[in-house]
């Protein structure tokens, strides 16, 4: 039993080593699901970026939805090459 145990250990030992070492397509998948109303849903998934540091940052908007490299009161069909 002994020497079962000391052979369940080197292999948990290699699997936590591949982690570290090969490519991620490699590895095998893991995968976590749940049911929740999208609230906590939305909470628990923000938690979970949070504990795994995966967190994605957020840009905020910008406020004026005008393109840029417009110059005021032109269009962007106005300019160019053409008589205009």
């Amino acid at each position: 039993e002994e020497e079962e145990d000391e052979d369940e250990k080197v292999q948990q030992e290699e699997q936590y080593a591949s982690w570290n070492e090969r490519p991620i397509y490699q590895l095998s998948p893991y995968e976590i699901s749940w049911t929740l109303p999208r609230n906590e849903a939305k909470q628990l998934g923000k938690q979970l970026a949070t504990l795994f540091d995966t967190v994605d940052t957020v840009k905020p908007k910008s406020k004026s939805r005008k393109p840029g490299g417009v110059k005021a009161g032109k269009g962007r069909r106005s300019g160019g090459y053409g008589i205009g």
